[in-house]
């Protein structure tokens, strides 16, 4: 296994503003698998808790050292909020990242109704990751419909990311002829879009709740096509590789609608990180225990991030067919 290094930590001090606050209680403990290419810092910032803090919990003596595979204990609150000093210069989706919440989470849970404006030493509430729903499921279907004013220097395709919109479809909304000519004041609004279809073609069926020979529910739907077939990401957000046992290649999307995506049995990964609706994140196969099937996707939602599932396939059939 390769160690994987911490990246240096640079410490901003600014007028008003002495420094970042992220508080919680330690009086419980959740687990995290280190994946390949984790550091500590990331991990940190996911779950709201102190680098040198983890450290400590895990006798890691130097925290720019830790190792893919190793099991961390995650010192946690057991469900009350964080709490984030607004710096100037954050946006929603800076937070968002560094605290690992996603962005409409951060926006209810505070009552923001433009998240393209917060203010600079507001104490925000941060919500554990997936305590805020996502509402029934019919709304992981739906992209988030969002309102930017743009400023010096922004491009349209920044802004589409922000948005987690395609850019086509931002520029055709807004009436924008020309991509590379927009400018600032001009307030921008991201369609409600319906989802990109993850596997457009593939052949399904409402597999979902089918129990299985060994008695295990299947939590999904599959969706079949030919291996190497590319895979959409169905709404902008994080992606994250998820390889394990059972799924094989796989990978997690934290979307932006709030909901967490798990996609499984990839024959080979694509786009990681950041993505945008409609970027290729892998690609169909059968890998892990999925050896002896026809190569397919499967497909699970967890409405609000949480462990919980919903059945996707309605919102699968509005996509897709």
């Amino acid at each position: 296994m390769q160690a994987k290094k911490l990246l240096p930590l640079v410490a901003v001090v600014a007028a008003g503003v002495a420094a970042i606050f992220v508080r919680m209680s330690m009086a419980s403990a959740e687990q995290y698998l280190v994946k390949d290419g984790d550091t500590l810092s990331d991990i940190a910032a996911r779950y709201g808790v102190p680098v040198q803090e983890l450290a400590d919990a895990n006798g890691i003596p130097d925290p720019n050292f830790i190792v893919a595979g190793h099991l961390l204990v995650v010192p946690s609150d057991g469900g009350s909020a964080t709490e984030y000093l607004v710096r100037t210069g954050d946006t929603l989706w800076t937070i968002s990242d560094r605290v690992g919440v996603p962005v409409t989470a951060l926006a209810k849970a505070n009552g923001l109704e433009d998240p393209d404006w917060v203010p600079a030493g507001r104490l925000l509430s941060v919500p554990p990751v997936g305590s805020v729903s996502a509402g029934p499921a019919s709304a992981g279907a739906r992209a988030g419909e969002g309102r930017y004013v743009v400023r010096e220097g922004d491009d349209l395709s920044g802004i589409a990311l922000r948005l987690g919109v395609p850019v086509r479809q931002l520029a055709d909304h807004n009436g924008v002829a020309d991509p590379n000519l927009i400018v600032p004041g001009q307030v921008l609004t991201a369609p409600r879009a319906t989802w990109e279809c993850p596997v457009p073609g593939a052949s399904f069926v409402n597999d979902y709740g089918y129990v299985k020979p060994g008695g295990q529910v299947h939590e999904g739907v599959d969706l079949f096509a030919a291996k190497g077939t590319e895979i959409y990401a169905p709404v902008g957000g994080r992606v994250e590789r998820y390889p394990n046992p059972s799924g094989g290649k796989a990978v997690m999307l934290w979307g932006d609608d709030a909901n967490r995506y798990y996609l499984a049995h990839l024959s080979d990964y694509g786009e990681g990180g950041r993505v945008m609706a409609g970027d290729v994140i892998g690609y169909v196969g059968n890998t892990g225990d999925a050896e002896q099937t026809s190569p397919h996707l499967h497909f699970v939602i967890h409405p609000g991030g949480g462990d919980d599932v919903v059945n996707p396939f309605p919102s699968l059939i509005a996509a897709c067919r």
